[in-house]
């Protein structure tokens, strides 16, 4: 099609259409004024021959006037025969040149000059034939008497009347000649510069023709090009706008067959890509925006988490130390619950940070789903239905590799988070299945509210919320966010005002069936007996607190601020029973270098980490959270020390 209906050709087209119908147009012109042109030569050619007809008429008449003196002289018959057919013969011409006469065009007065003419030649005519007949009778008289002797006079007076009578109808004849050849002279003149009017007159117009043909030419190849320069104009003008990043803008002519209709939809296609890539870079942005957020808050966790350890571990000896009942045994109590909601904050914003220590297993979210059921159907309300739904494609066992227990804590999220938008009544159904890279897909559908888009893409930070104030922390999609990307899968959100919420889970499928796992192993028995105990915290308050509640536990302990000195400590004193580090050391080496080098000394050496963050890092020892409480921190000694 391209070919057939190109731009290139089609202007070709229309070119050698406008320069044909041009010389068309000038070639008929010029055929017309070639003809005319002819006409006027050849009545040029005409009129120098009627001249001369005229010119021999009045030399013709002339040469009768002397030829009639010539026949007065003759004396004899045989002469006067020979002059006789001679006379017949001119007299002959005569007529005929009389009777040839050209008609002018533009004519005297009446009577004209041409009647005139053909009246004296016959009178001339008959002028001459009497002249001839009185000469006869004249020779025919000098045979029956003596001979005229030669020169002299007139034998019959009649001769010398028809001579007078001969030279003045010459002498007429010679002036109607010559008037009438003036006539004939203007008369072609008159049609000469009538032809030659009218070869300037077709010449002329044979211009005007050329250039209305070339003015209609270029009319319509302006209303053709105008065309496309409109075109052209507007798809630059789109372009234009598009790369200002405008991708609502349209491009003219898509419809055309030619080269600026493939243009126009080579804008489309650019337009859809460039949508394309503007969700990708704003998804970018966002992703981005959350990874950032992330780090910031794993940072801004770990250091609360030391300043909840302190708290709530002083808290805790506070506690222990008042007496039973007293009020200050009571606000150690409500002092120690807050820390420990702060420590459930903390928790959340790990999670979207992918901090949390996570125990991937290998997990039937199926099972798992059927099971939330019964935990969180009597908190939605009578007129909420929860239910699960296996997805109809998905084949075998759904089992992913994740954290049973995150998994379980993010749905429930999920689902209090569709019972606030669906109200007091409205359904909320999990899906399981497969998505088609197989990943494990779960889903949670609500047919709620729905969001608007401004909503939805803040969905996932920290703090954000539509709820009322009080109502909510804002931390729960982000929990869910960060417990998902954590676990190597992807969360998406869609939604819409008016047509409910879709959450979308896909988590990466386990290499083992559910339950080939292996079990967690039973928590060790508390420890017995008194320990010692190297301890190294860098943050001076987390130090004397955790020193403070190992003399609690009956424990001695030493503290360090960083890993050389611990290493230091060690290599002058190693008889320790166990080492408790952070995690998050100053000076270069990390609670993890801290074990390696010790473990390089004394491989059969316990050691508990204690951390408020776990990050990317593999731990294969023991790890204690921060904050914790003196039970906890007993039976992670235990725990190690298994």
């Amino acid at each position: 099609m391209m070919a057939r209906h190109g731009l290139r050709r089609r202007l070709m087209l229309m070119a050698a259409g406008v320069i044909g119908v041009i010389l068309t147009a000038e070639g008929l012109a010029w055929l017309g004024l070639g003809r005319l042109e002819r006409s006027l030569g050849e009545v040029q050619v005409a009129m120098l021959a009627d001249v001369r007809r005229v010119l021999t008429l009045a030399e013709n008449a002339s040469g009768l006037s002397a030829f009639a003196h010539r026949v007065t002289e003759i004396r004899d018959r045989e002469a006067f025969d020979v002059a006789e057919r001679a006379l017949e013969g001119r007299l002959e011409d005569f007529a005929a040149l009389a009777a040839a006469l050209p008609e002018p065009i533009e004519r005297p007065a009446l009577p004209t000059l041409e009647p005139t003419i053909v009246r004296l030649a016959d009178r001339l005519d008959g002028i001459l034939r009497h002249l001839f007949a009185v000469t006869g009778e004249a020779i025919a008289a000098e045979e029956g008497h003596a001979r005229v002797p030669p020169g002299s006079s007139f034998a019959d007076p009649r001769q010398r009347y028809l001579l007078a009578a001969t030279a003045v109808a010459a002498t007429q004849m010679s002036g109607l000649v010559k008037d009438y050849a003036s006539l004939v002279e203007r008369s072609d003149k008159a049609r000469v510069e009538a032809m030659a009017a009218n070869l300037r007159l077709g010449k002329i117009a044979a211009g005007l023709l050329g250039a209305l043909s070339l003015v209609a030419a270029l009319g319509f190849a302006n209303a053709f090009l105008r065309g496309v320069v409109a075109d052209l104009l507007g798809i630059a003008e789109a372009m234009r706008r598009l790369a200002g990043g405008d991708t609502s803008v349209d491009a003219p002519g898509a419809g055309r067959p030619d080269e600026i209709g493939a243009l126009a939809r080579a804008f489309e296609v650019f337009k859809i890509q460039a949508r394309e890539r503007e969700a990708i870079e704003s998804r970018l942005r966002h992703a981005e925006r959350l990874e950032a957020i992330g780090r910031l808050t794993g940072g801004i966790a770990h250091d609360f988490n030391n300043l909840l350890t302190a708290v709530a571990t002083n808290v805790q000896l506070i506690h222990d130390a008042a007496d039973l009942g007293s009020p200050t045994r009571a606000r150690a109590l409500r002092a120690l619950a807050a820390a420990e909601n702060g420590a459930a904050m903390v928790d959340h914003l790990l999670a979207f940070g992918r901090r949390q220590m996570l125990a991937p297993v290998a997990t039937d979210v199926e099972v798992l789903a059927a099971s939330l059921i019964d935990l969180v159907e009597a908190s939605l309300g009578a007129g909420i239905s929860l239910e699960t739904r296996r997805e109809s494609d998905a084949e075998g066992p759904l089992v992913a590799l994740v954290d049973p227990g995150q998994l379980e804590t993010a749905l429930i999220n999920l689902v209090f988070n569709a019972r606030d938008a669906v109200g007091p009544r409205g359904a909320i159904v999990i899906t399981t299945g497969r998505a088609p890279d197989g990943f494990v897909r779960l889903r949670v559908i609500d047919d709620g509210a729905g969001m608007e888009a401004a909503t939805l893409a803040r969905v996932f930070e920290p703090f954000f919320t539509t709820k009322a104030a009080g109502a909510g922390s804002g931390l729960g999609l982000s929990m869910v966010y960060g417990f998902v990307r954590q676990s190597g899968g992807r969360i998406d959100v869609a939604s819409a005002p008016g047509a409910g919420t879709t959450v979308t889970i896909d988590l990466p499928a386990a290499a083992t069936a559910a339950g080939e796992c292996s079990a967690p192993a039973e928590p060790a028995p508390l420890a017995t007996g008194a320990l010692r105990i190297l301890v190294v915290e860098d943050e001076a308050g987390v130090r004397n607190s955790l020193l403070d509640l190992l003399t609690t536990l009956g424990h001695r302990a030493v503290a360090v601020g960083s890993g050389p000195e611990a290493l230091a400590r060690f290599d002058a004193d190693p008889a320790f029973d166990l080492v408790l580090t952070d995690l998050a050391l100053p000076g270069g080496m990390d609670g993890l270098d801290l074990v390696a080098a010790l473990r390089a000394v004394r491989p059969d050496l316990p050691v508990l980490l204690a951390t408020g963050y776990v990050g990317p890092a593999t731990i294969d020892v023991p790890v204690l959270r921060k904050p914790f409480r003196r039970e906890d921190l007993a039976a992670a000694l235990a725990r190690a020390l298994a």
